[in-house]
């Protein structure tokens, strides 16, 4: 009796592994999110977790009935189905730390395997060594009963780890007229692609004004090829090999130079650094929970979560996260993906429901950039975008927002273009566009590579996807310039927060001082260092420039 409850309780969490991992978060992912997971999100799950632990008692009870062999039989049949259904969420979980890329052949095939051997062969010894590696494995039950537990416990305080930091007191303004500096960061915006390669039907009117007005390098390298290690090099002035949200207000950052690992809350940044020559500084992001971590550094901040959370619902009802845990178990069941077996959002509501996340995202950045923007008391603000990154939320050919499945990365580069646009316009309205230095640039190039394993590639993306430019826009309009620049040097972006600094103190004013201040800087130190390929390890982005290869 005691072994079969142990074997069910470890057999219904090994079917329900792939949720838990999901509700208990242990990659921190719920650190980017603007909340933890609720006690209810909790309780559902467990609710699951019980009643199909029950099933699965009973199952073992009725097969240990000799006499009653037809229900011994499908009792044994159903057992098999459990066993399989925890090898397959095994194997989704290991999949999804070995890439998307391996999870159809890793998985698929193993499964398929498994359950041609285990039914037309050796059910009796398929269910015995599943019921025994269940039983070996049931004293993770207590391990993860222990983690809920201490979600649970842990939850007030949490709470207050979720809590942006109050913005700093606005200082007041010591010079009229203040310097003035917008810096936008488009989410993978790249050179090549951009300006040198564009693809048809791709017009980007706003850019290409702007640009005749601007110094513009066509050799600027990103610090990195991932957000949470560009962003925070950019702000920081300081490459970074690697980043961990460690707590939902702490970064990690280990600094590429030498190797130390620092609280990020601890150092100083771009924008505690203008607030000590006086300067009010306002940033609007995306992904990265900015203001939860430097957020005293700024009067005004704000951020949104990564568009890609849609799941579990953390802010639904008990009812809705008892349908979503039930929905996961299900979809858990062999080959249910492959079939499209669902009892909850099919695959496409749920690109739908991330579109839209999307679009609100993109709407409310948009709206507080334009109100920052033209702030007189504020002299520098940053603008993280969730641009041109895909996937594509917009119709380049009809000038609006869709949903189909059709739109992809070029036609979010319209997208850009507009956002630069109605930023430009509200300046203007506001008479504060000759008046102010604008810097435009992106936080990484594109990823051919990453998208072909993740989501696919469309066959017009194909055609672009040959070689892997790691080169990003560097477009920066000083203030009251109107004649264009080229500069041709390679150096790294992450020279971007030391230019801005020396911008704010007036030590360079014109392209001319730019151009000459980036030609001292670039061939030492961290602006002389450009990325290495994309295919190799994550948190490698150092050394010589890339070859114009592709990247596989």
């Amino acid at each position: 009796m005691l072994r079969d409850a142990a074997i069910a309780l470890s057999l219904a969490n090994l079917c329900l592994l792939r949720v838990w991992s999901a509700v208990l978060d242990p990659g921190g992912n719920f650190n980017y999110l603007k909340a933890p997971p609720s006690p209810t999100l909790v309780a559902a799950v467990l609710i699951i977790a019980v009643l199909l632990a029950g099933v699965v008692w009973g199952a073992l009870r009725v097969e240990n009935r000799p006499r009653h062999r037809l229900s011994r039989g499908l009792a044994r049949a159903l057992l098999v189905l459990f066993v399989l259904t925890a090898l397959n969420s095994l194997f989704v979980q290991v999949a999804l730390y070995l890439g998307p890329a391996s999870r159809p052949a890793v998985l698929y095939f193993v499964v398929a395997a498994l359950a041609l051997v285990s039914l037309l062969a050796w059910p009796r010894w398929f269910v015995s060594t599943g019921k025994n590696l269940a039983l070996i494995l049931s004293p993770f039950v207590l391990l993860l009963c222990a983690q809920a537990g201490w979600v649970l416990a842990t939850q007030p305080g949490l709470r207050a780890a979720y809590a942006d930091q109050a913005p700093a007191p606005l200082l007041p303004v010591k010079n009229s007229p203040a310097p003035r500096l917008l810096w936008l960061v488009f989410d993978e915006m790249d050179q090549r692609l951009t300006f040198e390669q564009r693809p048809s039907g791709v017009e980007l009117p706003e850019l290409d004004r702007l640009r005749r007005q601007a110094l513009s390098a066509s050799h600027a390298y990103p610090p990195a090829p991932w957000t949470t290690l560009t962003m925070p090099a950019l702000i920081s002035g300081r490459l970074v090999s690697e980043a961990k949200l460690v707590r939902a207000d702490e970064l990690l950052l280990t600094w590429n130079a030498n190797g130390e690992t620092v609280e990020w809350s601890s150092q100083a940044n771009v924008f505690s650094q203008a607030r000590e020559l006086g300067f009010n500084s306002a940033l609007v992001g995306v992904v990265i929970p900015y203001c939860r971590i430097i957020g005293e550094s700024l009067t005004d901040c704000s951020w949104a979560e990564p568009s890609w959370w849609i799941f579990p619902p953390l802010e639904e009802t008990f009812k809705e996260q008892l349908f979503w845990s039930l929905n996961g178990l299900v979809r858990l069941l062999p080959f249910a993906d492959a079939l499209g077996v669902t009892i909850g959002p099919s695959p496409e509501q749920i690109r739908i429901n991330r579109w839209h996340k999307l679009l609100g995202i993109y709407r409310t950045t948009l709206d507080r950039a334009a109100r920052l923007a033209t702030r007189p008391e504020l002299s520098l603000v940053l603008v993280h975008w969730p641009i041109p990154h895909p996937p594509g939320i917009y119709d380049r050919w009809r000038n609006d927002f869709s949903f189909d499945r059709q739109r992809n990365y070029f036609d979010n580069f319209e997208l850009m273009d507009r956002t630069v646009g109605e930023i430009r316009a509200a300046l203007e309205r506001a008479h504060l566009w000759d008046g102010t230095t604008v810097l435009i640039t992106g936080d990484h190039s594109w990823r051919p590579t990453v998208w072909r394993g993740k989501s696919g590639l469309l066959a017009e993306e194909e055609a672009f996807a040959d070689r892997t430019d790691h080169r990003v826009p560097f477009v920066l309009k000083t203030a009251g310039q109107t004649e264009s620049l080229a500069y041709d040097a390679p150096f790294n972006t992450v020279l971007s927060h030391d230019l801005v600094l020396a911008l704010l103190r007036g030590e360079v004013s014109d392209p001319e001082g730019v151009v000459a201040w980036i030609d001292q800087r670039r061939q030492s130190g961290e602006g002389a260092q450009t990325p290495s390929p994309i295919c190799g390890p994550r948190h490698q982005w150092y050394g010589s420039p890339p070859p114009d290869l592709p990247c596989e």
